[in-house]
């Protein structure tokens, strides 16, 4: 970088101040524009109000760079336009090609409200949001380069990456070294760290970034050779499939891999509640590998649309290995797929007992060539953290069971998640 840029954050939301919900949008962006060199000097959460335009001044004259996430949405609330407008001393207007965009992808035209998001402030250009209705917005105040990001995690992590931070790293020359990254799944921070502490430097560092149900890890420094070795060694010592080399999709990389091997897929969830299904058929061309599921909650459902035997599910319990294998090879042969796969458990926050406590999951699979294997696994965390654990170790499973189905027993060091 040609110098040092000072960056504030403000990220709006009456629900981040009350403490209805936490923040995460700052750790996000702190953390990877602190990896491209940049300095990140305040981090400050405001309210849906008209009043947070000072605060925002206040960042504006303290700061190169100014991140606001959040206010872009289509109701009263949403205020960070107006502020913007406000700051700058320009207009706020109607931009006919914004609303064209946004109404041709959302079909929104009869949501008036939605107009809202297509009024730009003066002197701002828009950033185009691939995953929702509100547009980004970049602008400058004075002498400092402002961005305005959606709120929604997902809307605002893809925004920020794939159009802010290669814009600052145009603006800001920010000289990138060279680095490997790994996708790492089922896997803490804190013990990936003691990991990377027993490789023999040899000129190589490390970093990570928390991304939504994974770690990224950056290795930096050494020869290429080096820093591959590093991951090799890293791979050995949890098993290959949690860390993978490059930024991972884990269920786009899973139906690329069915796609490839040309396998379908189907799933009976129950604890999960759709969750399998859904990351699935939010891949493009998922059709072609998942010809379907059913989601079966209660023992009930499992009788009638999966054709279990109830008196076996009472036998057995619902939670049981015996009861994930007779719903994935159900749903398998019910669906005509190659292999079939199924998660029971209890994600709570109640329901758990001493015998099976929450966070207990069982993942079934079952395979055309008549092999039913079963899988229990305790997680630790909230009730969507488990579901989302349970969800991944499905992916990873099935990963193993179709390239190397000798290594499935490696799931037994997943445990302590």
């Amino acid at each position: 970088m040609s110098s040092k840029a000072y960056v504030s954050l403000l990220l709006i939301g009456t629900e981040l101040t009350n403490g209805t919900i936490q923040d995460t949008h700052g750790r996000y962006i702190a953390s990877r524009l602190t990896e491209l060199g940049f300095t990140v000097t305040k981090i400050l959460l405001a309210s849906d109000d008209l009043s947070t335009t000072d605060d925002l001044r206040n960042l504006a004259a303290c700061s190169d760079i100014v991140i606001v996430s959040g206010g872009l949405g289509p109701t009263s609330d949403d205020i960070t336009r107006e502020m913007l407008a406000a700051l700058s001393g320009g207009s706020l207007d109607f931009k006919q090609d914004v609303w064209d965009d946004i109404a041709a992808r959302f079909d929104v035209r009869k949501g008036q409200s939605n107009k809202r998001q297509a009024f730009v402030p003066e002197h701002f250009s828009t950033i185009q949001n691939t995953k929702g209705t509100a547009p980004g917005l970049k602008g400058t105040v004075g002498n400092t380069l402002l961005y305005a990001l959606p709120g929604p995690p997902h809307e605002m992590r893809r925004m920020f990456d794939r159009a802010v931070v290669p814009d600052l790293v145009q603006s800001f020359h920010v000289e990138t070294e060279e680095f490997l990254e790994a996708t790492c799944f089922l896997l803490s921070e804190s013990l990936l760290e003691d990991a990377c502490g027993k490789f023999p430097r040899s000129g190589v560092s490390w970093g990570t970034r928390a991304g939504e149900g994974m770690i990224h890890l950056y290795l930096r420094g050494g020869m290429q050779q080096e820093r591959e070795a590093f991951l090799g060694f890293l791979q050995e010592y949890f098993g290959k499939e949690r860390l993978k080399n490059g930024s991972v999709d884990l269920p786009a990389y899973t139906v690329a891999l069915f796609k490839d091997l040309e396998y379908t897929l189907s799933s009976a969830e129950s604890c999960t509640g759709g969750l399998f299904s859904k990351l699935v058929t939010d891949i493009p061309g998922s059709s072609e590998v998942f010809p379907g599921g059913v989601v079966s909650y209660s023992a009930g459902t499992k009788a009638v649309y999966l054709h279990l035997d109830r008196s076996e599910i009472e036998t057995h319990g619902v939670v049981s290995g015996e009861t994930a294998a007779a719903m994935a090879q159900s749903v398998r042969v019910l669906s005509g797929s190659d292999i079939g796969i199924s998660f029971t458990g209890i994600a709570g926050p109640g329901g758990g007992s001493t015998e099976i406590p929450v966070g207990t999951v069982w993942i079934g699979i079952a395979g055309h060539d008549g092999e039913i294997r079963t899988f229990p696994f305790r997680f630790k965390g909230s009730r969507d953290r488990i579901r989302r654990k349970a969800v991944a170790a499905g992916f990873l499973l099935l990963e193993i069971w179709v390239t190397e189905k000798k290594r499935l027993d490696s799931y037994r060091k997943w445990q302590y998640i």
